[in-house]
């Protein structure tokens, strides 16, 4: 009996050493407390702390991360915890929309911060103050720079791991990724203030640095507006059919300081240079205006009933409501010339847009746009059927609007289609920054099925026409109007 037990000891001793034996554990590192990475704190600042530890099981795509990032801008990454630099290298991924991946990266720790709780615990009999002490760490992944204007993404893969081998997340197919758009030439030191037209509202909506808020009430239908050189006073039309007056603001505190008497019922008030012209139909004359002074300069009559406006510095262009355009110069104190067949019949959202000695003018029912100057019509982009331009905008590129939503980019030269994206929702304007060439495109979108929701301001990037931002205005806004640089 002895010898049969102590046999059994041996026999079950031999199968445990030889690891026959199944593992009851799982293999080290033991993943209870993961590391949480807190705060994307460049290219721009991402707080990531409402992420519950379910979220972490799936990819995750943070739009609209970064706007007019720095291309020399570093990624800076806030965990919990002290991280394996080791494990960063191909768990960080940083590429373009192109798909041009971004090389050379380089992980180092560049600083430890103390958090400090404190938490006060109080009953009827005493008070205790306990004092929590932790840290964070702060991560810098180096890179060559970024190049302008371009959309990025980063992605973090959920097998980075903190030094005692646990990872952020359960998954290892897991990607937490990070969409951010680098700046150009609008971002050097320069992000202009937009302003934007309520003829419902009877308000002027300005945004700065994607910031909204009511410039002023002032205003019935105000329909157009001008910039004094300084930036100090804003000049704007007002299609009220009782209002005579050009108003001038004070661009610093929205209040009314001055007015113009100009005549009723005013179509649009267009800028070149330190100069504007505005067309009334009470009594049918342009007006031009020298902005530095606030005084009119000219004014001339006419007896057609005017529909639209365009000024190139010089030259009046003044639209009627059978689609032809009268063309007066200042130089020559004249009426020049008529252009036939500018717009169809019946034609709305009729625009005449200045740009490097052109005018551009959206036929919405001949899907056209046609590009004029003081010679009468030079060129015709046609648009694919059913577009119906409702405005459009012109840099190194020329941008129609659709009124259904679609973005049309076409190459000024050759007229030749470039780009497209659908913004799946009305667009009631556009406009352009900086306006000789263009970057950002400001695009108003109002919700025409939903009276009761605010509409948006969209900011789309000129270079990829992807959406970057999107700034919550009034629903009934109409006209978006960008302050020249």
């Amino acid at each position: 009996m002895k010898r049969t037990t102590m046999l059994l000891i041996l026999t079950a001793a031999f199968v445990a050493i030889s690891g026959c034996l199944p593992d009851r554990l799982p293999p080290l590192p033991v993943e209870q407390e993961r590391p949480n990475l807190e705060t994307v704190l460049s290219p721009s600042m991402v707080d990531v702390t409402e992420l519950e530890d379910e979220d972490l099981t799936d990819s995750i795509l943070i739009s609209n991360a970064g706007f007019a990032v720095s291309v020399d801008s570093p990624i800076v990454l806030q965990f919990d915890d002290m991280m394996d630099l080791s494990t960063f290298d191909g768990n960080v991924i940083i590429y373009s929309a192109d798909g041009d991946t971004v090389q050379n990266l380089q992980a180092s720790l560049l600083s430890i911060e103390e958090i400090i709780d404190t938490t006060v615990n109080a009953d009827s009999t005493d008070t205790t103050i306990t004092i929590d002490t932790t840290h964070i760490y702060n991560y810098q992944i180096e890179h060559p720079p970024f190049e302008e204007a371009m959309e990025y993404f980063m992605e973090i893969l959920g097998d980075i791991r903190d030094t005692a081998g646990n990872s952020i997340s359960i998954d290892p197919d897991f990607k937490l990724i990070f969409e951010f758009f680098t700046g150009g030439r609008y971002s050097e030191n320069y992000i202009p203030r937009v302003y934007v037209a309520d003829l419902t509202a009877h308000n002027i909506m300005a945004v700065d640095t994607l910031t909204s808020f009511t410039f002023t009430d002032q205003v019935e239908r105000p329909n157009g507006f001008a910039i004094s050189d300084d930036r100090t006073r804003l000049f704007v039309s007002d299609k009220s059919a009782p209002n005579t007056y050009l108003a001038i603001f004070d661009v610093a505190t929205g209040a009314k300081i001055d007015s113009i008497d100009v005549g009723r019922t005013q179509i649009g008030l267009v800028q070149v240079g330190h100069l504007a012209a505005v067309a009334t139909r009470s009594p049918k004359q342009v007006s031009f205006i020298d902005l530095s002074n606030g005084s009119v300069t000219e004014q001339a009559t006419f007896s057609f009933t005017p529909i639209v406006i365009g000024f190139d510095g010089d030259n009046a262009y003044i639209g009627d409501a059978i689609g032809k355009v009268y063309i007066y110069s200042l130089s020559q104190h004249s009426w020049i010339d008529t252009i036939e067949n500018v717009f169809t019949r019946g034609s709305r959202s009729r625009h005449l847009v200045y740009s490097d000695g052109l005018i551009y003018a959206n036929d919405y029912n001949g899907d056209a746009i046609r590009i004029l100057n003081s010679s009468g019509i030079v060129n015709e982009l046609n648009l694919p059927e059913g577009t119906h331009p409702v405005d459009v905008a012109v840099g190194d590129y020329i941008y129609v609007a659709g009124a259904d939503g679609l973005l049309l980019k076409y190459d000024k030269t050759t007229l030749d289609s470039v780009d497209a994206t659908d913004l799946e929702t009305s667009i009631a304007s556009i406009d352009i920054v900086p306006k000789e060439n263009g970057e950002l495109i400001y695009a108003m979108l109002p919700d025409m099925e939903v009276w009761d929701y605010s509409g948006l301001l969209g900011i789309i990037d000129a270079q990829t026409l992807s959406l970057v931002r999107t700034v919550q205005v009034s629903n009934t806004a109409s006209e978006v109007w960008i302050e020249p640089k």
